[in-house]
């Protein structure tokens, strides 16, 4: 109802400025206060001039620290009882399990939005059945949980993490359509990756003999806020690849555009959860859409 508070939770300001900036607008013509609770950074202050509440919260995005993750706990549920909201929507991994669980325990509904897997589900180890129990506790009493790929909504029903009448399909986050198109000439195709963590970036290094050979440029991009790469693996990227731009993902649409005279691009996401960005940023550029999965 219009009046009523939304907290929105998501692992870094440049998250919410880049991609959740019409479902904020559209929150707030409906009347609905906006408050918005993630790490600090350049963008904060562009939220604040939405008219959005920003609150900054300390998420250690890659850590895994049981102690470090507790205080994560403990900070959201003193936050979310100062700010009584009438919803907690969460988005990544984190904000989804430590703040879905801070808002239950506090009688707060909560909506999840699950836009990648990441890291955690790309083996079968300890990491993965931990994340799994943590998401499957986190889960068990919100209300809705929204999924980008209909691949990730199975994998988490095949896991029992969440319950049939829970899981919701979106198409995407959406790309924002006021852009100016880049021309496609006929030319040798370009082929990019983009990677959100170190340990599976690019190609490790095994692919370099197919790049050499296939690629007449590549572009390794972390959909985040800085390049999280080694210099020694950016060494052997660089190597591998004709071309070498290491960057983060708000520059992937300007790097994309500067290929106009290479035609076409396919891209190669490493992980699951750099799927929307990639594709984003790629429907920015008017690029075909040719895709190689990992």
């Amino acid at each position: 109802m219009p009046g009523e508070k939304i907290v929105m939770s998501i692992n870094a300001s440049w998250n919410i400025f880049n991609f959740r900036k019409d479902l904020i607008g559209a929150f707030q013509h409906a009347g609905y206060r906006v408050t918005a609770l993630a790490p600090e950074d350049e963008y904060s202050q562009r939220l604040t001039e939405w008219g959005v509440d920003f609150r900054p919260i300390r998420i250690d995005q890659k850590g895994m620290s049981p102690l470090r993750d507790l205080r994560l706990l403990r900070d959201y549920r003193s936050a979310l009882r100062a700010l009584r909201p009438d919803v907690f929507l969460g988005y990544t991994i984190k904000p989804n399990i430590y703040g879905s669980l801070a808002a239950q325990s506090l009688g707060i509904p909560v909506i999840n939005n699950v836009s990648g897997l990441g890291t955690a589900f790309l083996g079968s180890g300890l990491l993965t059945r931990v994340a799994s129990a943590l998401y499957r506790a986190a889960f068990k009493r919100s209300s809705t949980v929204f999924f980008q790929n209909k691949d990730d909504r199975a994998l988490f029903l095949q896991k029992h993490l969440v319950a049939p009448r829970q899981a919701r399909l979106l198409p995407g986050s959406g790309v924002d359509l006021p852009f100016s198109p880049h021309p496609m000439p006929p030319a040798r195709p370009v082929r990019s990756a983009s990677s959100s963590s170190a340990a599976c970036y690019g190609t490790r290094a095994s692919a370099s003999s197919s790049m050499r050979r296939d690629w007449c440029a590549a572009s390794f991009l972390k959909p985040g806020s800085h390049c999280s790469v080694s210099s020694t693996r950016q060494t052997a990227l660089r190597s591998a690849a004709r071309s070498w731009t290491p960057g983060s993902a708000k520059g992937l649409s300007n790097i994309w555009a500067r290929a106009t005279t290479s035609g076409h691009i396919s891209c190669v996401p490493i992980v699951s959860s750099c799927h929307p960005t990639a594709r984003d940023c790629r429907a920015r550029c008017l690029r075909a859409p040719r895709w190689r999965s990992r």
